[in-house]
């Protein structure tokens, strides 16, 4: 493995496990024209989380909610928009609503611990996840989020045993599969082959573009760019809002070759990152092409 590669393994990402609960678009009996006013509204935020308009889906489900304030699901469903949109402290009081309405609503609980943690509240966090495991020893995400929050705190020999036990306890589990093998991909000399994992993880979630994103990087710091540029461009397709999705693919047409269209990925971009080290990145990207005289297409 390169330096370079070897440096980009360290970006290799680990799977939230946080869920959408909403019921199939068009599932409800008797047409398009006898469904509810709120359950119209609920299958239109759906579609919008589904194509990544998450603020839109955030007005869906609110004007939901202010049909029907006691649907567990819509609040937790509103909850995930408002996290995807970075408003971890809203998704919080979502998810608590939702726990309120259902105290065994296991993924809203789930998803409140995923909160806490995006939102620096990490103590928090781990007591809100220790309460649930005692609570429920035998689900699997809660165990995958308790890798996640391990891997956070850098302990990710911790992270890597959560992970294999949510496996053992669901074998199907897309989350704990791609991060074990996210996990291993980050070692320049992986103990194990990170691919089964990766390939799994997909088998059972096959448009999650989290999980092409990682297959695609897998391939890429193996050097198999043409694995990698079908698996990243998909991850690509199913989430252009995904700034990190958008950096790896950046990097695989950069590297394969195709500067200009590389050369457009940085800038998008530059215009898009708030982080600065990845507004950074990209500079140093987009000075080194356009020094070499490269045009966008």
């Amino acid at each position: 493995m390169s330096a370079r590669r070897a440096a980009a393994a360290r970006t290799a990402r680990l799977a939230l496990a946080l869920a959408l609960l909403a019921a199939p678009l068009g599932a409800c009996r008797g047409g398009a024209d006898r469904v509810a006013p709120v359950d119209r509204l609920e299958q239109e935020g759906n579609a919008a989380y589904a194509a990544g308009e998450h603020e839109q889906a955030v007005t869906a489900y609110q004007e939901a909610l202010a049909l029907d304030p006691r649907r567990p699901r819509l609040h937790n469903n509103l909850g995930d928009a408002l996290f995807r949109e970075g408003r971890y402290g809203a998704a919080q009081a979502s998810y608590r609503t939702a726990i309120g309405l259902d105290a065994g609503y296991l993924l809203a609980r789930n998803n409140l611990v995923l909160a806490l943690a995006a939102n620096g509240e990490r103590e928090r966090a781990r007591r809100e996840l220790t309460e649930a495991q005692m609570a429920y020893p035998s689900v699997s995400f809660f165990t995958t989020t308790l890798g996640y929050l391990l891997a956070l705190d850098g302990d990710e020999a911790g992270a890597l045993k959560a992970f294999r036990e949510a496996v053992r306890l669901n074998p199907d589990s897309p989350a704990a599969l791609n991060n074990i093998g996210a996990l291993l991909m980050r070692s320049p000399r992986p103990a194990e082959d990170p691919l089964p994992y990766l390939a799994r993880a997909i088998e059972k979630d096959p448009d999650n573009a989290l999980l092409r994103d990682s297959l695609g990087w897998h391939y890429f710091l193996e050097g198999k760019f043409p694995e990698a540029t079908i698996e990243i461009g998909k991850a690509f397709l199913y989430d252009p809002k995904n700034l990190e999705v958008r950096v790896h693919y950046a990097t695989v047409l950069e590297w394969i070759g195709k500067e200009s269209e590389a050369l457009e990925q940085w800038t998008k971009i530059l215009e898009l990152a708030d982080d600065e080290s990845v507004k950074r990145a990209a500079l140093g990207h987009w000075w080194d092409l356009q020094g070499r005289g490269v045009s966008r297409p």
